[in-house]
């Protein structure tokens, strides 16, 4: 007789490291600010249109991302900033037939605090304001940044300092974002074009992140969050793996 057994969708190694990172955030932040956080979902009710221009809207998600992971917003200035390389892959890709790439430039950038004027800096790419998803998946991360760094948490030279951060979304509400940005794939054509497009946004991959929010579910003892609705399919079906996997190898919550 056949006997199948749950599988996690990561290797143990990323696994460990995971549980491992989450651990370690609930041993700096408390185990009240894992089960108490909220979750934030991707609705008008969490990010309503706010401002007049695509930089005030920005300006806006921001402070309302710094609410939700508890920066203070005041401490931190948002500035945006073209990227001349993305207009060459565009120029590229219009005269080409079939293109493809996996390339995932900078999305944001964070500056520690200026000696001048006191701010941290956030720099988002203009690009950035179209996808108000991945924009907030953005803000969130360089405002981990931070939250992680300028708090001395997390050391800048630490190897794994960039995937935390992206981590640290999940640890505070915002996964939902990060792991819903994590790849995008898109088919196009025009009547004299056709191919497709991947790309890859952050630093922890599709099953990386469906790992961390079942971890991050299973410690506030949600078996079936009405959250998980949100997700994407690829990262939905992650979770689901992760958490059946987790129940079957008796995963004890902290």
């Amino acid at each position: 007789m056949f006997r199948f057994t749950a599988k996690s969708p990561i290797s143990d190694e990323a696994g460990s490291w995971v549980e491992r990172s989450m651990g370690r955030f609930v041993e700096v932040f408390g185990r009240e600010a894992l089960t108490t956080a909220r979750v934030v979902l991707p609705t008008p009710e969490y990010f309503p249109d706010e401002g007049n221009t695509p930089a005030e809207r920005a300006e806006a998600f921001l402070k309302r991302v710094c609410s939700y992971m508890d920066v203070d917003f005041g401490l931190v200035r948002l500035e945006l900033f073209e990227d001349q390389v993305e207009e060459l892959h565009n120029s590229l890709k219009g005269r080409m037939s079939h293109w493809e790439s996996s390339r995932s430039g900078a999305a944001g950038v964070y500056r520690a605090k200026d000696q001048i004027d006191g701010h941290a800096v956030i720099a988002i790419k203009t690009k950035e304001l179209s996808n108000p998803v991945r924009l907030v998946a953005t803000l969130a991360h360089e405002a981990g940044h931070e939250l992680l760094l300028a708090g001395g948490y997390v050391g800048r030279d630490e190897p794994d300092m960039e995937p935390l951060t992206d981590l640290v979304t999940v640890f505070r509400g915002l996964g939902i974002f990060t792991a819903n940005s994590a790849f995008h794939f898109r088919q196009y054509s025009d009547g004299q074009r056709a191919g497709w497009s991947a790309s890859r946004h952050g630093y922890l991959s599709e099953p990386i992140l469906g790992y961390a929010l079942a971890w991050f579910a299973h410690e506030r003892r949600e078996r079936k969050p009405a959250w998980i609705r949100y997700l994407k399919p690829n990262v939905a079906h992650y979770f689901k793996q992760s958490a059946h996997y987790m129940e079957a190898a008796g995963l004890r919550s902290r």
